[in-house]
């Protein structure tokens, strides 16, 4: 996945990334060593998110916050909280669908 230099989207926490880091459907990944390259780039690519909105909002709001959020279960945080959980799951999912699987309910 490549991130644009100039993409707003790569370097927030809870957004949608850009179209150049949206695997696209004709990128099938045929080999569990490429999808874990794949996942393990997208991982970083959360990282950089992260750290991208982290560094410039060091105040003792979001520490607070922050510290509040490491001591919550993901399924006790609020809605709003989840939702860029949510949005980074969306994109491990589109992962593994290239990788040729679809999810179905037994």
């Amino acid at each position: 996945m490549k991130r644009e230099e100039n993409c707003y989207d790569c370097n927030m926490v809870g957004t949608k990334a850009c179209e150049s880091c949206i695997p696209k459907e004709d990128e099938i990944i045929d080999t569990e060593i490429e999808l874990r390259e794949r996942m393990a780039e997208l991982a970083h690519v959360v990282w950089q998110r992260w750290m991208a909105y982290m560094l410039p909002n060091l105040d003792e709001a979001h520490i607070k916050r922050w510290e509040r959020q490491t001591k919550t279960m993901y399924a006790d945080l609020p809605e709003s909280e989840r939702a860029s959980d949510l949005s980074i799951a969306d994109e491990y999912l589109a992962i593994v669908k290239l990788m040729g699987y679809s999810l179905s309910q037994k």
